[in-house]
């Protein structure tokens, strides 16, 4: 006898750090039909990977089953792990539903999908390039890996496609259970054009990027480039066909400069449009793809100050400006920075001679609506940071504001960040050596910490190993590890962070009247703990939030108990805690 039958499955809540029990749940169905659903965990946090499974049984002797259907709605607080329903699997947005075409008497089988718990673990690195850096990036217990793709290592010619540098990429990662934030790049090739800028001088280097070569001024069926829209779909139809999905898809890097993109800001906008359209018709007729985001390229670290610099000094904040100015700027600029010297740098309205003002506006073209999409060509705004901790948070309000200004407000990562120093980069001074390492630690947890309390979805560290050549510091990008995998003070500073703040579910920090007291509270459901610092030293009272003694421990892992009534604090970060279980 055939039946059809629909099966719906009640699904679990998820609870931040509960218990988890494997329930066994009645089928909706005539009897005979059983169905039992568990999951891989019995404890699990925010930011943790649960995988649900549901056994199905014909329990009939006598009857046949054929065309039957079964539901299952993803738990509130998760999201859907894109590509994870086994069995061919279909996911709506909502529930997955498999299809069994027949189950005799007797007949078994399971099905399962995976979902994430909300409450992010938003940390990740860029530049992963050997073995022992997956390794690294593993026991850091991170989540995303930023890597970049040349077009034409892909696409060797036109619609002929060797996908094998993709999987490469792709193994690479996620051999390292990371994530795969997808960074495209044209670079140069057979479907580019290099002299559409004239105003560029020179030829385009290694790392450049070019325009696709048949940009359109208006807009179509795919964006302004046919061959580029064709080339990112495939990208995207590849990975997704063979079970190797993705959420972040980054467009270029730092097109404000002729290292990376050798084209104007126009073309980019173009090409942004163009594979922005590409995800998003992608999107529209691959439900496995409902998580894919488009990223922006991440204009480049000094730009981001130099804006902020710019638009106070030309609202006549001029004290502002200067204090912004020389905060933002003292890690590579011995020279007092005066108003004299923005004056002589700044001019309102801008000048072609001022510093960065090609930069600058192509800062601003990036914010742009497009007009054949009628809002902007990217899912999540990106921007690059190396500069001073305490500048990052007005950086992230201005990239906030100019959202507002062109009416929208997206989502913030950011794609490359670290610590940069071109004062200090290179001595054998013993004890500007280890100073320096203490303030990279220090700013680990600072940079982290500001950019998430201003709602900032990731942020991916870059380098992961400096690049000396045998002296006591020789590289003004500062790692995690040196040269050969040594570890530095970075590196267990940031193993502690990730730590003690996986899972968070928010952060914020509190209103206190000294200025130069930063104290965040650091959220898990119904559980929190503190990150502390402060300008100076200074004795902070947390005894509202904790009572009684609690543990603060440090970026060096050493730690003391202490009354939350009377806590020291300075400049180096500090994680206080409830001693009670």
């Amino acid at each position: 006898m055939s039946k059809s039958l629909a099966l719906i499955l009640i699904a679990l809540f998820v609870f931040y750090s509960q218990f988890l029990n494997p329930q066994k749940l009645k089928a909706q169905a005539p009897s005979g039909i059983a169905l039992t659903k568990h999951v891989d965990k019995i404890s699990a946090a925010s930011g943790d990977i649960l995988t649900y499974g549901v056994d199905w049984q014909n329990l009939s002797s006598t009857e046949t089953y054929n065309n039957i259907k079964i539901n299952d709605s993803v738990p509130q607080g998760t999201d859907y792990v894109a590509g994870s329903a086994s069995s061919q699997g279909v996911f709506d947005g909502t529930q997955i539903t498999w299809t069994i075409n027949s189950a005799v008497p007797g007949a078994f089988g399971s099905v399962s999908f995976k979902v994430k718990i909300n409450g992010p673990n938003p940390f990740g690195f860029a530049g992963l390039y050997t073995n022992s850096d997956g390794t690294r990036a593993q026991d850091l217990k991170v989540t995303f890996a930023r890597k970049e793709l040349w077009w034409h290592s892909v696409e060797t010619s036109e619609n002929t496609y060797d996908f094998t540098p993709l999987d490469n990429i792709y193994n690479s990662v996620n051999n390292y259970n990371l994530e795969l934030m997808l960074d495209l790049r044209t670079q140069r090739g057979w479907g580019t054009d290099c002299t559409r800028d004239s105003s560029l001088s020179g030829t385009p280097l290694s790392t450049s990027s070019c325009p696709p070569k048949d940009i359109s001024i208006t807009f179509g069926a795919k964006g302004y480039s046919t061959l580029y829209y064709d080339y990112v779909y495939a990208i995207l139809q590849h990975l997704f066909d063979t079970n190797r999905p993705i959420q972040y898809l980054v467009i270029e890097n730092e097109v404000n400069t002729a290292t990376f993109w050798y084209g104007n800001a126009d073309d980019f906008l173009k090409t942004r449009t163009t594979a922005y359209k590409a995800a998003k018709d992608f999107r529209g007729n691959n439900l496995r793809a409902s998580n894919l985001k488009v990223v922006d390229n991440g204009i480049a670290d000094l730009v981001w100050g130099t804006a902020v610099t710019r638009e106070k000094y030309c609202s006549n904040d001029i004290n502002g400006a200067v204090s912004f100015a020389g905060r933002y700027l003292q890690r590579i600029n011995s020279q007092p920075v005066t108003a004299d010297y923005l004056a002589q740098n700044i001019h309102c309205p801008i000048q072609s001679t001022d510093f960065l003002a090609r930069d600058y506006s192509i800062l601003k073209k990036v914010f742009e609506k497009d007009p054949g999409l009628g809002g902007p060509s990217f899912d999540i705004m990106s921007y690059h940071f190396y500069a001073p901790w305490d500048t990052q948070e007005e950086v992230i309000n201005w990239i906030s504001l100019e959202m507002q200004k062109n009416g929208y407000q997206n989502p913030i990562v950011l794609t490359e960040g670290g610590y940069y120093d071109k004062l200090r980069y290179y001595t054998d001074d013993p004890s500007v050596a280890a100073k320096l390492k203490q303030d990279v630690a220090n700013d680990v947890v600072k940079d982290h910490i500001i950019a998430f309390a201003n709602k900032v979805k990731a942020w991916i560290w870059f380098p992961l190993e400096e690049k000396n050549s045998g002296t006591t510091l020789n590289s003004d990008y500062k790692g995690l590890y040196q040269q050969g995998g040594t570890p530095l003070p970075a590196q267990i500073s940031y193993q502690l962070l990730v730590n003690k703040t996986k899972g968070f579910t928010a952060i914020k920090r509190l209103n206190l009247i000294n200025p130069d007291i930063y104290v965040y509270e650091v959220s898990f459901g119904g559980r929190f703990i503190y990150i502390a610092w402060a300008r100076n030293s200074e004795i902070i009272d947390l005894s509202h939030q904790i009572s009684g003694n609690v543990r603060a421990t440090n970026v060096d892992l050493s730690s003391n108990i202490v009354n939350s009534s009377s806590i020291t604090i300075n400049e180096n970060p500090v994680y206080i805690e409830s001693i009670n279980p």
